[in-house]
């Protein structure tokens, strides 16, 4: 359900309010994520973009444009909702992953 996606240098993921239908795993290159008043990071290899705009189902909070040539996993959110209901014993896994780095302050990558 995850597909490797390759994108050239430049190439625009997304634009603040765009629907937030799917999420991206950086495996190659930097992704600058700019909010509407200009403030931005880079992201890099193993880091998730996207995944909490698409989970709470909101439109995109940022923008997010290839800085460099991407090599990364795509998910759609319906996709991983599948799997989720598919197999149960992931989705425990997952809730357990998350609750964890809740409790020790760590946010949710």
């Amino acid at each position: 359900r995850t597909h490797e996606v390759r994108y050239p240098e430049g190439h625009l993921f997304w634009s603040v309010g765009d629907a937030a239908t799917y999420s991206v795993r950086i495996n190659y290159g930097r992704v600058r994520c700019t909010s509407e008043d200009g403030q931005h990071v880079m992201i890099g290899k193993g880091f998730n973009i996207g995944i909490l705009d698409s989970w709470s189902a909101q439109p995109r909070t940022y923008e997010a444009r290839a800085e460099t040539r991407i090599i990364a996993y795509r998910t759609d959110v319906e996709d991983f909702a599948t799997m989720l209901e598919n197999h149960v014993e992931v989705a425990l896994e997952f809730v357990r992953g998350m609750a964890r780095a809740l409790e020790a302050g760590q946010g949710v990558n």
